[in-house]
Parts: C-alpha cells; structure tokens; sequence
C-alpha cells in the first residue's frame, strides 16, 4: 500500500498546476496555497509547530544528566 502512495505522490508532482496544496491532519482537509494570505497561514502554524519543538527541546536538554 506505501508503494501505491508513493507511485501517486510521483504522478501528482509531475502534473502542472498554478498552486499547491498540502494535507492538514488536524481538520483532514486540504489546503489550496493559491495566495499570500494562505502561504502566511501556513508559515505561522510552522513558526508555531518549531517553536513548540524548541522549547520541548531546551526542556529535555534542562533535565538531562551530564555524563560522567
């Protein structure tokens, strides 16, 4: 079955088209990124997610034990 999603990721890439699209998991919908209001939605939800990723980052690093 990952064959099957990768053969059609492949084939939606080499299609021409004047926008592009991406999957957001959280409402299961489909974003068209045809405008710039749309791509600054997108760049402020991954600001948001690295963000997120980097305080969880420096927290692990706070609470880790230094090796001897």
């Amino acid at each position: 079955m990952d064959d099957l999603y990768a053969i059609c990721r492949r084939y939606a890439a080499t299609i021409k088209r004047p926008f592009d699209v991406r999957y957001d998991p959280l409402t299961q919908s489909v974003n068209v990124l045809d405008n710039k209001e749309a791509l600054c939605t997108i760049s402020e939800n991954v600001r948001y997610q690295l963000s997120t990723l980097h305080s969880a980052l420096s927290r692990i690093d706070q609470l880790s034990i230094p090796s001897p």
